[in-house]
């Protein structure tokens, strides 16, 4: 899991620098917590949230709009696993460009694994 909390802090890195570079509107705020076991990470804006918790071996992903509940996902299955970091990169490019408000409803009605493929593919709707 190393891999992956090293992965998404720089990506979340990369994210913000090319927004702050371009001069875009930046309201998002990074909140991280880690012990000796655990490791969470929270994009957050006013009524929006992504989280990564990085729980002993466990990884559990927390979306929230707040015209929406709270979606949790605990990644368990191998394939989720190998296909993490396409996830990475789709949400946190979402979160940070404030395309929030239009994609957490899609996940209401499609699986989020289906998005990711489709991201991975280069065929992700665009969100606005």
């Amino acid at each position: 899991m190393n891999i992956y909390k090293d992965y998404l802090c720089k990506k979340i890195l990369e994210t913000v620098n090319i927004e702050v570079e371009t001069g875009a509107d930046f309201d998002v705020t990074v909140n991280f917590c880690r012990d000796e076991y655990n490791f969470y990470l929270t994009l957050s804006r006013e009524g929006e949230e992504l989280e990564f918790d990085f729980i002993d071996d466990r990884l559990n992903l927390i979306i929230y709009h707040c015209c929406h509940e709270k979606l949790y996902y605990s990644i368990t299955e191998m394939d989720e696993i190998l296909n993490f970091k396409y996830a990475i990169d789709m949400l946190v490019e979402l979160f940070v460009a404030n395309k929030w408000y239009t994609f957490v409803p899609d996940l209401t009605t499609h699986n989020l694994w289906e998005l990711v493929e489709q991201y991975k593919k280069g065929k992700l709707r665009d969100y606005y």
